[in-house]
C-alpha cells in the first residue's frame, strides 16, 4: 500500500536542489538522491529546475506552479525497483494531469516534483 503526501510551491530550483541533495531536511546522509525519470528532458536538478521554472512564464500569476508529491511504501511490501517506482509515479502524474515533472528516488520512496502549468 502506497502512502502519499502533496505540498504546493513556487520554487521549482529549491525543490529541485532539496530533492536531489546529499543530506535531508535532518542533516542525515541519503541513501540515494536521484532522477530516475519524468517528462523532463533534463538529467540534473539544475536542468530540470529550469525546465519546470520556465512553464512559469506561461501563468506567471500562479505563485505555487509547483507540486511536490512523495510516495512511500508501507513497510510491511516489499521494495520496489527503479522501473516499478517510474511506472508508479507516472500513473500518479498522468492521473492527476501533469504534463512535466520529474521523478526522484531516495532509494525506499520517491518524489515527484510536477509543474501544475500545462504547456497548452
Amino acid at each position: 500500500m502506497a502512502i502519499g503526501k502533496l505540498t504546493k510551491g513556487g520554487d521549482a530550483g529549491g525543490l529541485m536542489a532539496y530533492l536531489t541533495q546529499d543530506n535531508d531536511q535532518a542533516g542525515q546522509l541519503r541513501s540515494r538522491a536521484e532522477i530516475i525519470g519524468g517528462t523532463v528532458l533534463g538529467d540534473t536538478a539544475k536542468e530540470a529546475a529550469s525546465e519546470l521554472s520556465d512553464l512559469k512564464g506561461l501563468r506567471p500569476s500562479l505563485e505555487k506552479n509547483m507540486a511536490h508529491m512523495s510516495i512511500r511504501l508501507h513497510e510491511d511490501d516489499r521494495d520496489m525497483s527503479d522501473a516499478e517506482w517510474l511506472e508508479a509515479a507516472d500513473i500518479w502524474a498522468t492521473g492527476m494531469g501533469f504534463e512535466s515533472y520529474a521523478v526522484v528516488s531516495h532509494g525506499d520512496h520517491i518524489h515527484i516534483a510536477a509543474s501544475r502549468i500545462k504547456i497548452d
